[in-house]
């Protein structure tokens, strides 16, 4: 006979505890807090990225300018041509938001995994990693307009100074040029500006007490 009297009991067949024991159930991520985790680290992964490739575009354009030197004088090639030098100007802003995508991309990235794994210090992290985001959002529109802007004068410059041929269909292609240039700028501002609204809310989101309290009783440690 079984030393446990309640072997055979409902509770002991079912899986449940038998009388006395406590039963605690698993304790689930709150809400929200997966999907912010995860979004969070596929945008981490998308600034690393697009870090490194506005890194390659900086030090591709150089390398462009060559290539077109080499190519029979055209219209098209002229455009390039003053595209290239017009956004040479460019170079020092598109750096400082190549190496800030990189650090904010990182620590989201980090953050991100750490909250995953159900980790204090990767709460900590993507809070304070949320806050850099934000700052970052706002600068990326004040740079990003401002170098944009600039490129767009220097441009217009450098077409009235055009004396070779085709000047009038190089200043239908720059005024082409300038039009999506205008509605890409407003895009990637309205862009910006919604992943500001998601990381203040998230960040909001990671104060919440239940939130805490999940990564408090964590098992995996701080």
């Amino acid at each position: 006979m079984s030393d446990n009297p309640f072997a055979n009991s409902p509770q002991q067949k079912e899986g449940m505890p038998a009388p006395g024991q406590q039963f605690v159930p698993p304790q689930q991520p709150p809400g929200a807090l997966t999907a912010i985790s995860v979004i969070s680290l596929i945008l981490g992964i998308l600034g690393l990225l697009g870090a490194c490739t506005t890194g390659f575009g900086v030090a591709a354009q150089g390398f462009a300018g060559s290539m077109l030197d080499s190519l029979p004088p055209g219209p098209d090639v002229e455009f390039q041509k003053l595209n290239i030098e017009a956004a040479s100007g460019t170079l020092i802003p598109s750096a400082i938001l190549g190496v800030l995508g990189l650090i904010v991309g990182a620590i989201l990235t980090i953050g991100s995994i750490g909250c995953l794994r159900r980790k204090e210090s990767g709460r900590t992290l993507l809070r304070t990693g949320f806050i850099i985001a934000i700052i970052y959002c706002f600068l990326k529109i004040a740079i990003s307009t401002f170098a944009q802007m600039q490129a767009m004068g220097k441009l217009n410059e450098l077409v009235a100074a055009y004396e070779g041929e085709g000047k009038e269909q190089l200043e239908t292609m720059i005024g082409m040029a300038q039009g999506f240039s205008y509605g890409g700028m407003i895009f990637a501002a309205l862009v910006s500006l919604v992943f500001a609204v998601f990381y203040f809310w998230a960040r909001g989101y990671l104060n919440k007490e239940q939130v805490i309290s999940y990564f408090a009783s964590s098992p995996v440690g701080h």
